[in-house]
């Protein structure tokens, strides 16, 4: 359960940064004859250039397992 917990944070940010960049990405593919698509592909590329690749280091933080939360309560203890 330890392991679960420890990942659960990173995980939930992993996941919202992927949607929000998801959801930006196809609403920038969608309409593109409307007069706000050059904002909507601005904001996609935004996305894309700064929220992905915060989804890496996300992701080892979040299948990590518990063993340096662990070692850190050790320590602390």
């Amino acid at each position: 359960q330890t392991d679960a917990l420890s990942g659960a944070t990173p995980y939930l940010r992993l996941f919202g940064l992927t949607a929000t960049v998801a959801m930006l990405a196809r609403g920038a593919l969608a309409g593109s004859d409307a007069p706000e698509a050059p904002g909507r592909a601005a904001l996609a590329r935004f996305a894309a250039a700064n929220l992905a690749p915060l989804t890496g280091g996300l992701l080892a933080n979040a299948t990590a397992g518990a063993t340096s939360l662990d070692n850190a309560m050790a320590a602390l203890a």
